[in-house]
């Protein structure tokens, strides 16, 4: 590993679309949340974007993203790679898409980010059973 530093997590964000402008590179992001409503379990969500970025960083790092079940530490989903940054100055910028997320029960999940397996950003997100409509479309 030839990293000069740590890098320092400055936003991990949960949403449903990334859009970016191929002109100018700026992100735009849409429909963001930190809960899903599920009908029945286990739930299957279609699609969850992470939009991740870092800074303190030079070299070659080796990242992990994981969502894990909180209750009992089980990984749903990881996706692995590799990241190279020329500057720590540079603000490091990831968007990773996460297809058909199988979700067990209603409970707390975490998304964490590592690099060279050290923790650098996490958050909780909380799926959970949909509320019951009453006829004419209230909630119980």
């Amino acid at each position: 590993m030839s990293n000069l530093s740590k890098p320092m997590g400055i936003a991990m964000i949960v949403c449903d679309e990334i859009i970016e402008d191929r002109h100018t590179g700026k992100k735009t992001l849409v429909g963001l949340f930190s809960r899903i409503h599920a009908k029945k379990f286990p739930a299957v969500h279609p699609k969850m974007n992470l939009f991740i970025s870092f800074d303190n960083a030079k070299g070659l790092y080796h990242s992990a993203i994981r969502i894990i079940r909180e209750k009992t530490s089980e990984i749903i989903a990881e996706a692995k790679g590799e990241i190279r940054v020329k500057s720590p100055v540079d603000v490091t910028e990831m968007n990773i898409t996460f297809l058909s997320l199988k979700f067990p029960e209603p409970g707390v999940y975490n998304i964490e980010f590592y690099c060279e397996d050290e923790l650098v950003l996490q958050r909780r997100f909380v799926i959970e059973n949909m509320p019951e409509q009453k006829p004419g479309g209230h909630k119980k």
